[in-house]
This record gives C-alpha cells, sequence and structure tokens, in this order.
C-alpha cells in the first residue's frame, strides 16, 4: 500500500496556518527616529503577524471550530505571536502550525 498524497491533519489543539509575511525585516542604517545603527543590524521579526488558518486540530477551542477544514468560513484569518510559529518539512513541502494560546485575535466580517 502506498500512499500517493498526504493530508496534514493538526492535532494537540494546534492550528494548521499559512503565514503572511514569512521574511524577516531588512535591516535599516537609519531607523525612522534618525537614531542611527551599526550597519550589520537587523531589526527582529515582528512581534504580531496576520496568518490564514487552515486547519485545526479536532480538541480546539470552540471559538476555533468554525475555520476547520471543509467549512464555509470565508474569512479565515488570524493575528498571532510571529516567535510562536512553528515550521516543519515533510516530502519537500513546509507546512506551519502554531498552539491556539499564541492566537491573539481573529478577523470576522466581509472583506
Amino acid at each position: 500500500m502506498s500512499i500517493t498524497s498526504a493530508i496534514i491533519l493538526p492535532t494537540n489543539r494546534h492550528l494548521l496556518i499559512f503565514p503572511h509575511n514569512l521574511q524577516l525585516k531588512e535591516g535599516y542604517e537609519e531607523n525612522e527616529l534618525g537614531i542611527i545603527l551599526p550597519q550589520d543590524y537587523k531589526e527582529g521579526p515582528p512581534r504580531h503577524t496576520v496568518v490564514t488558518i487552515l486547519d485545526v486540530a479536532p480538541d480546539v477551542a470552540s471559538v476555533f471550530r468554525d475555520y476547520k477544514k471543509g467549512t464555509m468560513q470565508s474569512v479565515r484569518e488570524a493575528i498571532v505571536l510571529f516567535s510562536m510559529i512553528e515550521d516543519f518539512e515533510y516530502k519537500g513541502k513546509k507546512y506551519y502550525t502554531i498552539l491556539e494560546n499564541h492566537v491573539v485575535a481573529l478577523v470576522k466580517g466581509i472583506e
């Protein structure tokens, strides 16, 4: 028996996500306050970022259950703590997850 296509299912209160901003910010020689910084100084990643929720674990809090794959949720975006995004590779494809506790806000409404 061979598996032709894998489906990644999040578990343990995790959300399968796609981060909108994967790139770290480039360093600046001078910041917006006019402070001169070393040329090799690079700002760290943003504290928060927007993600699209692709699927959720079966044991997530009820507020996330509308985001289960296959539901008709029109807006599937959330604001999360950037530093808590976990990534892994499976068969050459990169996946991103985050624990439900690190979701700061859900985006609701019409786009």
